[in-house]
Formats: structure tokens, C-alpha cells, sequence
């Protein structure tokens, strides 16, 4: 039931939650601060339960599925992503943030070579959630549909 949860989790910030922040609030500035933080706490569950269910399909349930080494690397690979994000572009989005607030204003005010880095930031930081997303959802698939259905 955690799984399900977890991988749900991944799919309501990601696609439900942060798309509505910029549609309904009158400044990006502070949905973009939003979003940030429901994916800076994402990260970290991913993070946790990424480890806890490499461990658990590892060892515990190896069968769980007809692709038990999948399970594994999958839950490795989302634990892995999570931490490049937590430790490496999250910072450095937030760095630059406050380096374009430093200078008076968002970044969308900022001088072209600072909206530029966090535009690249920005995609990859994307580019490795939908990662995120996709191996999570082919997981569930995994672990859930196909053994159900035999």
C-alpha cells in the first residue's frame, strides 16, 4: 500500500499539484516557490522509500514480480535520481533564485546568462523527475497489474 502511495505521490505533485500552482495563483514567482518545495519534499520520500524497496525487493520479496532484478534497479535508479536532485540541481535552482533576488528581482528579471542557467537547471531538474515518474509507474505496473494477471 505504500508503494502505491509513493508512486501516486509521484504522479499528483508532478502532474496534478505544481501545473494548477502556476494556473491559479497571480504570481509565478511564488508558485514556482510552491512547486519547489512539494518537490523538494518529494524528493526525499523518494529518497526514503527508493532505498527501503531496493532493500525490500532485494531481499525480502524477491519475487514479488516476473522481473524481480527490475524492481530492484528501478526503486536503486528513483533513490539515485532523488539524490542528484536533493544534492545537486535543487540547491543550485535555489542558489540561483536568490542570486537573481540579490540583483532585485525574479529570475525572470535577471541579466540573460542567469535566466539562461536556470533555464537548463530547470529542464533537467524536469527531465529527471519524469524519470522519476516513468520508472515509478512502470514499477507499479510491474509489481501490481502483471501479477494480478498472470
Amino acid at each position: 500500500m505504500a508503494f502505491v502511495l509513493w508512486i501516486g505521490s509521484l504522479f499528483t505533485i508532478g502532474v496534478i499539484v505544481a501545473p494548477i500552482l502556476f494556473a491559479t495563483l497571480p504570481d509565478r514567482v511564488l508558485a514556482g516557490t510552491l512547486a519547489g518545495r512539494f518537490f523538494y519534499i518529494e524528493a526525499w520520500l523518494s529518497l526514503g522509500f527508493g532505498l527501503f524497496y531496493t532493500a525490500y525487493f532485494w531481499r525480502v520479496q524477491p519475487s514479488v514480480s516476473r522481473y524481480p532484478r527490475y524492481t530492484d534497479y528501478a526503486c536503486l535508479m528513483i533513490a539515485i535520481l532523488a539524490a542528484l536532485q536533493l544534492f545537486g540541481l535543487q540547491p543550485a535552482i535555489v542558489a540561483l533564485r536568490e542570486q537573481a533576488a540579490a540583483l532585485g528581482g525574479s529570475v525572470a528579471q535577471a541579466p540573460e546568462a542567469l535566466r539562461q542557467q536556470f533555464g537548463v537547471l530547470h529542464g533537467a531538474s524536469t527531465l529527471i523527475y519524469l524519470l522519476q515518474l516513468g520508472l515509478g509507474l512502470s514499477l507499479l505496473w510491474r509489481t501490481h497489474f502483471i501479477r494480478l494477471n498472470p
